[in-house]
């Protein structure tokens, strides 16, 4: 049993629950690994700096992305975006 302090009644969680918990971790760090690996061969005959340039392109504009919306939010104002070019 797991007693939260910020309620008034304790929250109860089994064995099961705890093990399904860890299988699906598990089962993600496992599916996680096998895309890392696909990507990988897909890109295995690229050239490691043009992949880190590309990478840090999109990465880039991600976060302008989030900056502008960031700023929009607190204006008040409604965001208009351009699509992010991939």
């Amino acid at each position: 049993m797991v007693q939260n302090t910020k309620k008034s009644t304790p929250d109860v969680v089994s064995a099961e629950m705890c093990e399904r918990v860890a299988q699906r971790e598990a089962e993600n760090k496992e599916r996680f690994w096998k895309v890392v690996q696909e990507i990988r061969a897909r890109n295995a005959d690229k050239d490691p700096d043009e992949v880190f340039r590309d990478v840090t392109d999109v990465v880039e504009a991600v976060r302008q992305e989030r900056y502008e919306r960031e700023q929009c939010a607190t204006r008040g104002r409604p965001r208009v975006l351009a699509p992010i070019a991939i």
